[in-house]
């Protein structure tokens, strides 16, 4: 996947935020990934902590910085295996 940069890593949480289409994925560090419109795509939270949730995956995430998030600290999931 070009532009993107991927890593390995465990779930700790899994968050759908009320009034997000959004669902939050946080690892073992302080960045929160997000996977955009989840919700609306048909994932659910509970189905993502079943199948995810404490394993380790491999996530590749957009290589961009937006002026909304100059920290960084918020990153956009182009794929989990």
């Amino acid at each position: 996947m070009s532009h993107c940069i991927s890593t390995s890593r465990i779930v700790q949480s899994i968050i759908a935020h009320e009034g997000s289409t959004d669902i939050n994925i946080r690892i073992d560090d302080e960045v929160r990934y997000y996977i955009n419109r989840s919700l609306e795509l048909g994932l659910t939270e509970a189905g993502l902590k079943n199948k995810i949730l404490g394993e380790e995956i491999i996530i590749h995430y957009a290589d961009h910085l937006t002026p909304l998030d100059p920290n960084d600290l918020g990153r956009h999931l182009s794929r989990v295996s």
